[in-house]
């Protein structure tokens, strides 16, 4: 599992995963518990992402997987 993680390919942060990662988490069973922290869920270069940023995150990966693989961790 990973946790509170976006998509590094839509915003580069190290926290983030990689699509790579994301489908050797999903091939195993795992899941991933996107995030709405504002530091790696920003698409397009915002200093304060929105709701659609954090959509486009959760699409990112339902297109990536599948639906099986996706989780949300807020935290808020």
């Amino acid at each position: 599992m990973f946790t509170h993680a976006n998509v590094r390919d839509p915003n580069p942060n190290i926290r983030n995963k990689t699509s790579v990662q994301i489908k050797k988490l999903a091939d195993k069973g795992g899941v991933i518990g996107l995030t709405t922290y504002p530091t790696i869920t920003a698409i397009h270069n915002r200093k304060s992402p929105n709701l659609e940023d954090f959509l486009e995150q959760i699409d990112y990966v339902h297109n990536l997987v599948g639906v099986d693989h996706i989780a949300i961790g807020t935290d808020l």
